[in-house]
């Protein structure tokens, strides 16, 4: 009885709203339960990423392995695709900066240079992944050097935070061309280095007939000119900042612009421009630039990162094969300094999205993921035993042996120590106040102008580490831009 009491209404209301009304009702119906569903679906994730152009084409396929894996979950996107170029670190950084200072970033997953990290854990920019990522068991597969350098807050992880994971380190070498230079004839002074540049550089050009062959390339421009300049400090005996606390009565020891040692590594790299073995423009030249003479072949020797093996033996370079690698020459009972690079990965501590950045960040340091970007990028990993992985050797036989310069300064008697920049949140300031007067120093002969020039730097170091760190940070950057244009 109810039944054809229920079917009697639907026929009575049918008959009222018509055939066509009820077609449409129905369909309206449909279009609502989709939309409800799609709605109650889970939306992906977002999350941006911005890296040095050059790294772009390298970092493509590492997405999109990411975001399949994640799909409809987490999507990452890349920055350098739907915005400008970031051409270099300190174009890469201007992002960072810009974005932490105008907005609070809440999709960033941060990919970080090492000399950043004490800076944006300073201004509060970054959050503390010591949870997720516990030091001590990230140093049993990461490089212990490159794992302390994502530490902030103490003397050491045990003291600090941890706010970047490593995903590929750096080092500092001198290159040189095996074809022209004896194994018995590889410098390992600044004299020999000297000597043996000016020997082949004169007799090359004399039979190539060609007036751009060099026998030394080193970079001068940014931070280029001041990472190289580390290493040449630090074998004249010399350094920039030290790194470890200093007393009261000891602070004029804490800056070491302005010692002897100082003014030599400055007289070398004016006295290579003297004698024509460096070219007199060099400070235009970043080290990319100097890549391309180099694989073009108009050099003998080139100060430069790891990458530029993978270039070196690409398709079209003159010195496919014949490439050899040193560290950094040094004078007499003074060890080789190679100056520490890196990069990894941090979150802006104002995320909404903190367990999916987790997630991409273990993803991409990986072993796998860093295989993958080393084989193709010519980077040097930062877990240990990827420096003897099968594939990576066959394609890059020297790297055991940078694991074991990179390892030497904690070994006793080692011939070279892989030296950090000061780790400190004023370094841009720092940076930016050596660059302006080192260029000062290198363009003069008068020794009492490089003294003049490298007694200001260190005296105006002295002043910026001086002042409180948020004081110094808020007032001086716009007087280092400004120096820096200088």
């Amino acid at each position: 009885m109810e039944k054809k009491y229920q079917f009697c209404t639907l026929r009575k209301l049918l008959q009222k709203l018509g055939v066509l009304q009820v077609v449409w009702f129905l369909i309206a119906l449909f279009i609502g339960f989709q939309l409800i569903s799609a709605c109650s679906a889970q939306q992906a994730v977002i999350l941006s990423l911005a890296v040095t152009q050059d790294e772009v084409q390298h970092w493509t396929p590492l997405i999109k392995q990411f975001n399949d894996k994640y799909q409809n979950n987490i999507e990452i996107k890349l920055e350098n695709i739907e915005g400008d170029r970031l051409d270099g670190s300190d174009k890469l950084k201007k992002f960072l900066v810009d974005a932490f200072t105008k907005r609070k970033p809440t999709d960033l997953l941060l990919y970080l240079d090492i000399i950043w990290v004490p800076e944006f854990a300073a201004r509060d920019w970054l959050m503390d992944l010591t949870r997720e990522f516990p030091p001590q068991e990230l140093k049993k597969d990461f490089l212990v050097n490159e794992v302390e350098n994502g530490c902030y807050g103490g003397k050491n992880c045990e003291e600090g935070k941890l706010y970047r994971v490593p995903f590929r380190t750096d080092i500092g070498l001198l290159y040189y061309r095996k074809d022209l230079v004896q194994a018995n004839k590889i410098p390992k002074t600044f004299d020999e280095l000297k000597t043996i540049s000016k020997e082949l550089q004169d007799k090359l050009r004399k039979t190539q007939k060609d007036s751009d062959f060099w026998g030394y390339l080193w970079p001068g421009k940014d931070e280029s000119l001041v990472a190289m300049f580390t290493e040449v400090l630090h074998g004249h005996g010399g350094y920039w900042i030290k790194n470890q606390k200093v007393e009261l009565d000891q602070q004029q020891t804490l800056v070491g612009l302005d010692q002897q040692q100082a003014l030599d590594a400055v007289k070398f790299l004016r006295n290579t421009i003297d004698n024509n073995i460096s070219p007199p423009n060099y400070a235009n030249f970043l080290e990319e630039d100097l890549l391309e003479k180099f694989i073009a072949g108009k050099a003998v020797f080139m100060r430069n990162w790891p990458f530029v093996w993978a270039k070196g033996h690409e398709t079209g370079s003159k010195v496919s094969g014949k490439i050899g690698i040193i560290p950094m020459v040094h004078v007499n009972q003074i060890t080789s300094g190679l100056c520490k690079g890196g990069w990894g990965f941090g979150v802006a501590k104002h995320t909404k999205h903190r367990n999916e950045a987790i997630k991409a960040i273990k993803f991409f340091t990986s072993a796998p993921i860093q295989r993958q970007f080393t084989l193709n990028y010519g980077s040097v990993p930062s877990r240990r035993r990827l420096f003897f992985d099968p594939k990576i050797i066959t394609r890059y036989r020297h790297y055991p042996q940078l694991l074991n310069w990179m390892d030497s300064d904690i070994k006793k008697g080692a011939t070279t120590e892989w030296i950090p920049r000061p780790r400190i949140p004023q370094y841009t300031q720092a940076s930016c106040i050596l660059q302006k007067y080192l260029k000062e120093a290198l363009r003069s002969d008068d020794e009492e102008v490089i003294k003049k020039m490298m007694g200001t730097a260190a005296q105006e170091t002295r002043e910026l580490l001086s002042k409180k760190t948020q004081e110094s940070l808020d007032t001086e950057t716009l007087k280092c831009e400004t120096a820096s244009k200088n």
